[in-house]
């Protein structure tokens, strides 16, 4: 960074507290002020420019390193205290500004300020001054032409932190002014005192007031720490002066860093927590800092007992020496992803593998089972909660990522801070985002399309949100950039992320839910959706967004030889068919939950077809769910179950009202026995089974949703099954073989 030192020495009168020492208009000259050093800038008054009046003083500066200085005379305080700096200043727009004292080789750093183009107001706390030969430096950091005006040096009462009674934020026995900090102070933390200072309420600096933290104060050194589910806001300015700052994560929640709409200098030695919750599962993970040292996984999320990951991987895996895991496992329970190759790569060695980086942080995928140094490799073994603790610096400001077309983008959440997603969707266009949940099963990907919608819907609002230290996809059809800004944080944790609901009348939806049968509860294994909008059309396109496979169970749409996880298509006609697959499932209970939303579009019915036993299920088109149990089967991407379609048809006639849906299978028997499905056990139910010459050769009572049929003293032929149920009957031909 190329760096010019403007110095400003007491050349005007000392005033004392409450009062200014003012160097403040610069009307006709700029007295005291000298061209010094060597390769200096040069200094000049200018009476062509002004914040008030005009006359300023002008630095230019022509090659790095330029300084311009007065030369030193009385010093510039009141006695020891804190001061408070401000000025006017005029630059090239995106250049900075900051200023620092000087004391024997001791600086105290002020805040920087990125110049607008116009004139900018510049305010800082410089704290500690004493009464040892001091210096201003007001600090040019890049070439250029500046104008300065109306100098400001005040020796301000601050609400200093003592911790005499607790570590609580709010608490005011713990303050100087023996009040908690309101908008109107500046904030000094110079000593940790008895107690810590924890921020256990939101806590937002206001636009001219700051908060600094010290590591010069004879009383010791100043840290914080944010609370979790509390939020520290910058509307002013702040420095955390390289000091220990934590976030911290819990069950309960984690520490937010809001909105930047100020100024943050020197968060250097930041810890931003990340609780995960007791559950063998994928998840997505980063960490919201960068760092050029101290920033590989090993360092950050190994090395301490019972927190951070426990990392593990076979001595060799694919014929290579995995360096700096725990000796176990199969394979590597951490992967990267490679978006050139759209392929995961497993890490060599943790150690060296950077967790973040000088600009940016990465995301990886992780198969968390418990904290460093715990016992829970094996698959039988119970999980662990564990904290994340990764330490470096805070990453403010807009990030930018540029995207390959039609390349997935593993990316690492910057913010200590949720994300909204919706505004990340709206702010970046044609961009759709997968993203996995760790709760169903061994986690699995969830989508959340261009146009607004998600594959799935859960409950809770804040799950809308993408957490601090969570990774997520993105892909977009062009080559673009795709930008996260400080604008698209919001408040709002969630340890089981996502829920996403988006009404919108003018499309008719229908979410299709898989669930499976686990310990004798029903947990849901992955869901798709289908869109459907007079403005849609049939074909894949940017709109649609892609099937990223899960580690277990997946569900699908097919569209030719695309599988979708959310399908745009046009209204539909009568007959349109829309096919789905399963694949990962096993033979084990299993459901199909569906339900419509906002059905108000097509006057077609949508059922659900089941292709193996011919059955068509009405889906309900106000909203209530269609549960349909089944059992699965060993079915593979190579070979799937394709039993299952959506069918869109006129609705039912007043006969078809009287028809009963059931299904019936295998069709021919094979071996003697055949299944009676009902879609309700509402009402008592039965079948009859009469042969062709109108004979009544067996009956039975339907007392279960799947009942299995023996007719293993029946001849071979065809036979006419009948099932009745609250008046309401089925007729189909049977073949036994």
């Amino acid at each position: 960074m190329k760096q010019i030192y403007l110095f400003l020495f007491s050349v005007i009168p000392i005033i004392g507290i409450g009062q200014t020492l003012t160097n403040t208009s610069f009307d006709s000259n700029i007295t005291g002020w000298t061209n010094g050093g060597v390769n200096s800038g040069t200094v000049s008054w200018d009476g062509t420019e002004g914040s008030n009046a005009i006359g300023v003083l002008k630095l230019v500066t022509t090659a790095a390193n330029d300084r311009a200085q007065t030369n030193p005379n009385t010093n510039p305080i009141s006695g020891a205290g804190d001061y408070k700096l401000t000025f006017k200043v005029k630059g090239t727009a995106g250049n900075k500004i900051s200023a620092t004292s000087f004391q024997s080789s001791n600086l105290k750093y002020g805040a920087s300020l990125v110049l607008s183009g116009g004139w900018d107001s510049y305010s800082t706390i410089l704290p500690d001054i004493n009464t040892a030969n001091m210096n201003l430096r007001i600090i040019a950091e890049n070439i250029g032409t500046y104008y300065i005006d109306d100098i400001t040096w005040a020796k301000i009462p601050t609400n200093r932190w003592t911790g005499t009674t607790s570590s609580s934020w709010n608490t005011p026995s713990n303050w100087s002014l023996n009040t908690v900090p309101t908008s109107s102070d500046d904030i000094v933390i110079s000593s940790n005192g008895t107690y810590a200072p924890v921020i256990d309420t939101d806590v937002t600096i206001s636009a001219g007031k700051s908060l600094t933290i010290t590591s010069t104060s004879s009383a010791g050194s100043g840290s914080l720490t944010i609370a979790p589910g509390k939020i520290l806001t910058i509307a002013g300015s702040a420095d955390f002066g390289t000091r220990p700052v934590t976030f911290k994560s819990d069950i309960t929640g984690t520490g937010m860093f809001g909105q930047l709409t100020g100024i943050l200098l020197r968060a250097t030695n930041v810890v931003v927590e990340r609780y995960i919750p007791a559950k063998r599962a994928w998840r997505l993970l980063t960490a919201p800092l960068k760092g050029s040292s101290n920033n590989t996984v090993g360092t950050n999320w190994q090395g301490t007992a019972n927190e951070g990951l426990l990392l593990f991987s076979p001595a060799t895996y694919q014929s290579t020496a995995m360096t700096g895991y725990t000796t176990g496992g199969g394979s590597p329970n951490i992967w990267k992803y490679n978006s050139a190759s759209t392929q995961w790569q497993s890490i060599t060695d943790i150690s060296a593998e950077n967790l973040f980086s000088l600009n940016v942080n990465n995301g990886f995928l992780v198969f968390a089972t418990g904290p460093h140094g715990s016992n829970t490799i094996a698959s039988s073994t119970t999980a662990e909660a564990t904290t994340l603790k990764p330490k470096g610096q805070l990453i403010t400001g807009s990030v930018d990522h540029t995207l390959d077309a039609n390349k997935y983008h593993l990316l690492g959440n910057p913010y200590a801070s949720p994300l909204d997603t919706n505004l990340l969707r709206t702010n970046n266009p044609n961009t759709s985002f997968w993203f996995i949940d760790p709760s169903s099963g061994l986690g699995s990907y969830i989508a959340y399309s261009s146009s607004g919608d998600w594959s799935t819907d859960l409950n809770t609002a804040n799950d809308a949100y993408i957490q601090s230290g969570q990774g997520f996809f993105v892909k977009n059809a062009a080559i673009t950039t795709f930008t996260i800004a400080e604008s698209h944080k919001v408040s709002g944790n969630s340890n089981t992320w996502f829920e996403r609901t988006i009404t919108d009348t003018s499309v008719d939806k229908i979410r299709v839910l898989l669930y499976k049968q686990i310990n004798s509860a029903w947990q849901l294994a992955d869901g798709i959706l289908a869109v459907n909008s007079a403005s849609g059309n049939h074909e894949v396109d940017a709109a649609d967004a892609d099937k990223m496979t899960n580690f277990n169970e997946n569900l699908l749409f097919k569209n030719g030889t695309s599988n979708l996880a959310i399908e745009y298509r046009g209204l539909p006609a009568a007959g349109t068919l829309q096919p789905m697959q399963l694949t990962g499932t096993s033979a084990q209970p299993y459901e199909l939950r569906i339900k419509t939303e906002n059905y108000s579009n097509s006057n077609l019915t949508p059922y659900l077809e089941n292709t193996q036993t011919g059955v068509l299920t009405a889906i309900p088109t106000d909203g209530s769910e269609l549960i349909v149990p089944f059992t699965g089967i060993a079915a593979t991407s190579a070979a799937p179950d394709s039993r299952f379609r959506i069918v869109y048809q006129a609705p039912l006639s007043a006969d078809d009202m009287n028809s009963l849906v059931v299904g019936v299978y295998p069709n021919p028997v094979q071996e003697g026995l055949f299944t009676i499905e009902l879609t309700n056990t509402n009402a008592p139910a039965s079948y009859s089974l009469t042969n062709l010459l109108g004979q009544e050769v067996q009956k039975g009572m339907l007392m279960a949703l799947t009942n299995a049929i023996p007719v293993h003293d029946l001849s071979e032929g065809v036979y006419l099954l009948q099932v009745n149920q609250e008046g309401k009957r089925f007729t189909t031909k049977l073949m036994i073989k």
